[in-house]
């Protein structure tokens, strides 16, 4: 039975839970704000930090950061410490209003993921009333990041196979990210999906009907809609079908990529949904940060009374000089010069988000994030998920880790014994 459309019910079926909780915040950039605040930034955040999420993504300038912080912080969901006064150095901490609505929002987002669990042959239990811990918080997020991953592989592929240049290429996923490219792009793949075979998808969608359906959702105007739709349609994502009136579809080589990034994000949700029902390991435990000299490694406990896995993955940092390290990777596992990435490589040439770490079967693969410089593996860039082999070097920045595979039974120990033998002293 073929996934792909399931998955894209999951997503539809969150973008119109969030809207329900949270129907004054349309724009991506305040998601991905109150996100940082609800899922990292609990006891506050300095408004630094959420410059430097929004420019990685985004490419906002700090005064635009400021305005969506502002509404965020005028409708009760943020405090700031000064009061009124927003610097770099300001602290943003979520209020209780805003904690409990996220909460409120994943437990409602449990009934999808349980109906996506039904199809898997996995039965969720219902989430508790309580507060939920962070590791459920993440595990319920987990299959968006994961999307989103793979989302971003698909459309870099359309693009290269359009051959936009990289200055039209970064351009065009800093579109993508807004609501409204993000939306139009997914109906048109739903309504692909539901007319695929008929003549509904053959003709295609009617783009004043795209248009209606986002002026809805967003209170954009008609026109700034049709620009939208006639954006998607230059970069390639779009193509136009025959007819008067315009009617679009997705483009045959964007449908080819897209389909391949929900069947590889359907093929994550068994593992996800078993830790959910209690079944399987978590795939994150609770992150304990430890500074190692300019290095910052956010490690992952495993819980009390689970398996050792067979294999256990490590990344030796073989370069620069004087930073050796053996690191224990459970992915995903993302490495970045700052804080939320899980490992913190200090360095003008390595992006804030550079790359991720993603499991890979019974092994694990490496994933650029749009990094300034790219990820290198084995001297080569990578432009895709890529897996990796015993031996490999992967370079990031001027940093270069060599990956290595260990049997359980060779595997170093826990990681506080782990710990204890560098010296190194657990939850600064």
């Amino acid at each position: 039975m073929p996934h792909e459309p399931e998955v894209l019910r999951l997503l539809q079926a969150y973008q119109d839970i969030w809207f329900s909780h949270f129907p004054a915040l349309s724009r991506r950039a305040e998601w991905h704000i109150v996100h940082h605040l609800c899922m990292r930034g609990r006891n506050g955040a300095p408004v630094g930090e959420l410059y430097g999420l929004a420019k990685q993504i985004f490419l906002l300038d700090d005064a635009t950061v400021k305005e969506r912080l502002l509404s965020i912080n005028q409708d009760g969901l943020c405090d700031l410490d000064p009061t009124g006064q927003i610097y770099a150095r300001t602290i943003a901490t979520p209020t209780r209003s805003l904690l409990d609505k996220f909460d409120a929002h994943l437990r409602a987002f449990a009934q999808p993921l349980s109906e996506v669990g039904k199809v898997f042959g996995t039965v969720l239990p219902a989430p508790s009333l309580d507060e939920l811990s962070a590791d459920h918080r993440a595990l319920l997020l987990q299959p968006l990041d994961i999307h989103t991953e793979q989302w971003a592989v698909a459309v870099d592929r359309v693009f290269e196979s359009g051959r936009l240049s990289p200055a039209r290429r970064m351009d065009a996923k800093r579109h993508l990210i807004s609501s409204s490219h993000w939306n139009l792009l997914h109906n048109a793949v739903r309504w692909y999906y539901e007319s695929h075979g008929s003549q509904a998808g053959k003709d295609g969608i009617l783009a004043d009907r795209l248009a209606a359906q986002l002026l809805q959702l967003t209170g954009q105007t008609l026109q700034t809609t049709r620009d939208h739709i006639a954006y998607l349609l230059d970069v390639g994502l779009f193509q136009r079908m025959p007819g008067k009136a315009l009617h679009v579809a997705v483009s045959a080589v964007a449908i080819k990529e897209i389909h391949l990034a929900l069947g590889r994000t359907a093929e994550r949700l068994p593992a996800i949904l078993d830790a959910l029902s209690g079944r399987g390991a978590p795939a994150a435990g609770l992150p304990i940060d430890n500074d190692i000299g300019d290095l910052t490694v956010t490690v992952r406990h495993r819980p009390a009374g689970a398996a050792a896995p067979e294999i256990h993955h490590l990344l030796q940092i073989v370069a620069p000089r004087g930073n050796e390290r053996r690191i224990p990777v459970q992915p995903p596992l993302t490495i970045g010069r700052t804080p939320p990435s899980d490992l913190v490589l200090n360095g003008a040439d390595i992006s804030r988000t550079h790359c991720r770490i993603v499991a890979d079967g019974s092994g694990i693969a490496v994933s650029d994030l749009n990094s300034t410089n790219g990820t290198f593996l084995n001297d080569r860039r990578i432009k895709a998920i890529t897996p990796l082999k015993a031996g490999d070097r992967l370079q990031v920045g001027s940093y270069v880790l060599e990956y290595h595979r260990e049997s359980a039974a060779a595997a170093p120990g826990d990681i506080e014994d782990t710990r204890h033998s560098r010296g190194l002293q657990a939850g600064r």
